[in-house]
């Protein structure tokens, strides 16, 4: 998965992968909800990247404490973005 990616998950509902970290090892997607015609939504998702033997996937991140932690980071980067504008 990289990102500026579209992605379908469980229900079929589609992501655009907005942005990315890496934490612990770990890969992390800020994902934006896709409409029926793939237009963004003001819904947001954070997605953790599973590595598995053969294939990668994506699972809803819903830990309190780490989406917490996530959000910061994402603003933080967000937030260095638009200073270096």
């Amino acid at each position: 998965m990289k990102k500026e990616m579209i992605v379908t998950l469980e229900g079929n509902k589609k992501y655009y992968l907005a942005e990315e970290t890496i934490q612990n090892n770990i890969k992390y997607y800020l994902a934006n909800e896709l409409n029926e015609i793939e237009n963004q939504t003001d819904k947001s998702v954070i997605l953790e990247e599973i590595k598995t033997e053969n294939d990668y996937y994506l699972d809803l991140v819903t830990d309190e404490k780490n989406l917490k932690f996530l959000s910061a980071i994402f603003i933080s980067n967000f937030i260095s973005e638009i200073e270096e504008i």
